[in-house]
C-alpha cells in the first residue's frame, strides 16, 4: 500500500467517557502505535454550534508535538436529511464551514455521508438533491485544497453504499468529491456478530459485498475505512474478508490513505478487552497485510 495509515481515535472512546481520557492523551497512546496521523472528529471540536478556535489550535499543536498529521476530519452529517429540515443552501454552508475547519488542520480529507431518502421521497429526487449539494460544495473543496469523501458503510443504503456512493461520485466527476469505503459493507454477520445499525435496528440488511466490488470503488476511493472488531491469537479478524480486502489496496496501482477504527470496545462487542492493546493489533495486521 502507497499512502499512509491514520487511526481513529473512536478506538479510545470508552477511555475518553468512562475515565476522563484526554483526546490529547488519546492522541499521544495513538502515536505510539506506529501511525502517520489521526482522524478528527467533531466533538472534538467544541462545536456549540461553531468551532472553539483556541480548541483547534491546541489539538493543532499537541498534533505537531507528536509529529501526526490531522489525515482526516469527519463530521457525521446527512446532507439529505439536512436538506429537508432545512434547505439546500443551509447543507452547502455547513458544509463549506467543515471544509474551512479540514483545511486549518491542513487535512487531506473531509469525511461526510450522502444519508437517507427521507421518508415519502422518490429515490431520483433524493439523487437530485445530492447533486445540487455537490455542486455547491464543490468549489470549496477546491479552495481549501481538501477532497470530500462519502462514507459508505451501508451494503443496503441507496446513497450511503459503496454502490451508491460510487454511481454518484462517477456521475458527477469532480476530482475532489470522491468516496470513502468502509469495510462494514463486507462484513460477514454471525450469530455472535449480527448486523445491526442504530438509524434502522429493524431493517433488513443486505449481504457482504464482493472482493470485485471493492476493486471497483478504489479508482475513486483516495481514502479506506478499515473497520476491526475482533483479533484471534494470530491477529486476524474473521469478520471481514479483511486479507483479501488489504490485498486489494495492496496491489492497486492507486495510492491510498487508510483510515484505521477498532470498535470492538462497544458493550455488544468485547468490552472486557483493552481497547489500547486492540487497536495496536488493528495497526499491526494493516501493516503486515497491505504494506
Amino acid at each position: 500500500m502507497k499512502g499512509d495509515i491514520s487511526l481513529n481515535p473512536w478506538w479510545a472512546e470508552s477511555l475518553l467517557l468512562g475515565h476522563g481520557m484526554t483526546i490529547e492523551e488519546i492522541f499521544e497512546r495513538s502515536a505510539a502505535l506506529g501511525i502517520d496521523g489521526v482522524d478528527i472528529q467533531e466533538s472534538y471540536l467544541g462545536l456549540d454550534p461553531y468551532p472553539d478556535p483556541l480548541r483547534i489550535r491546541v489539538l493543532r499543536r499537541t498534533l505537531a508535538e507528536l509529529r501526526l498529521e490531522a489525515i482526516s476530519c469527519w463530521f457525521y452529517c446527512d446532507l439529505l436529511g439536512g436538506a429537508r429540515v432545512a434547505s439546500v443552501d443551509a447543507v452547502i454552508e455547513v458544509v463549506r464551514r467543515y471544509l474551512a475547519i479540514a483545511a486549518e488542520f491542513s487535512s487531506r480529507y473531509l469525511v461526510l455521508a450522502n444519508g437517507h431518502t427521507p421518508p415519502g421521497q422518490r429515490p431520483e429526487a433524493g439523487r437530485d438533491m445530492l447533486m445540487r449539494i455537490y455542486e455547491g460544495i464543490a468549489p470549496g473543496a477546491d479552495d481549501a485544497d481538501v477532497v470530500v469523501c462519502f462514507e459508505a458503510a451501508r451494503a443496503g443504503s441507496r446513497f450511503n453504499s459503496p454502490k451508491g456512493a460510487l454511481a454518484l461520485v462517477k456521475e458527477f466527476g469532480h476530482p475532489r468529491l470522491q468516496m470513502a469505503p468502509d469495510f462494514e459493507a463486507w462484513r460477514r454477520p454471525s450469530q455472535a456478530m449480527p448486523a445491526s445499525y442504530a438509524e434502522n435496528p429493524g431493517a433488513h440488511q443486505a449481504p457482504p459485498l464482493s472482493i470485485e466490488d471493492f476493486r471497483e470503488c478504489l479508482p475513486y476511493s483516495p481514502y479506506v475505512h478499515a473497520k476491526f472488531l475482533e483479533f484471534d491469537q494470530d491477529g486476524d479478524d474473521h469478520n471481514f474478508p479483511t486479507a483479501d480486502l488489504l490485498a486489494a489496496l495492496r496491489d492497486d496501482d492507486y495510492t491510498h490513505d487508510l483510515s484505521v477504527e477498532y470498535e470492538g470496545w462497544l458493550p455488544e462487542v468485547h468490552p472486557e478487552r483493552d481497547p489500547e492493546i486492540e487497536a495496536g493489533k488493528a495497526v499491526a495486521l494493516v501493516r503486515r497485510l497491505a504494506g
